[in-house]
């Protein structure tokens, strides 16, 4: 079993989530989203970081940041980058 949980990617997730937390995220771990390919199969989503921060106290401006995070055990680290897509 021990060799099982290292090989999975969650001893991976639950650092990032921890990671995050660290740092002021509101962290939610193992979310189920609708697949936009096959709604009968949903996609599972490891951790989603989200943090915001007031930037101007008069107008009450914010800004946001957003980390959607697939974890897996690899020899070597990897990591993608994608740009947001419309208004989250």
């Amino acid at each position: 079993m021990a060799a099982a949980i290292e090989s999975s990617g969650y001893l991976v997730e639950a650092r990032v989530a921890r990671v995050l937390t660290d740092r002021g995220f509101f962290v939610q771990r193992n979310i189920f989203c609708t697949n936009p390919n096959d709604a009968t199969r949903p996609i599972e989503v490891d951790v989603v970081g989200r943090r915001g921060e007031l930037v101007n106290e008069e107008n009450k401006s914010m800004v946001t940041a957003s980390i959607v995070t697939e974890c897996k055990n690899n020899d070597q680290p990897v990591a993608f980058f994608c740009p947001a897509t419309g208004n989250h």
